[in-house]
């Protein structure tokens, strides 16, 4: 899970939409702004402002740049000699 804030200046009084590559994040008002958001990433992916009219005005990407195993690593090894 991250926390992504995130803030819009000298923008116009309307709606903007975030989407999260093919996820909707939700449309809020310029008055909603700065806004927190909490969003759960298993890989990079792109962060994208939309106005009301679906035009994209941003567009970033969020890339993961560690991630934990997805096996556990074994701590001795599954045969010895003696």
């Amino acid at each position: 899970m991250f926390t992504l804030f995130i803030a819009l200046e000298n923008m116009t009084a309307e709606q903007y939409c975030l989407s999260l590559d093919s996820r909707n994040l939700g449309c809020y008002s310029i008055t909603e702004f700065p806004l927190e958001l909490t969003v759960k990433l298993e890989q990079s992916e792109q962060l994208t402002l939309l106005d009301t009219k679906q035009t994209t005005l941003l567009t970033t990407t969020l890339f993961i740049k560690s991630q934990r195993q997805k096996q556990r690593r074994r701590l001795r090894s599954p045969w010895s000699i003696f």
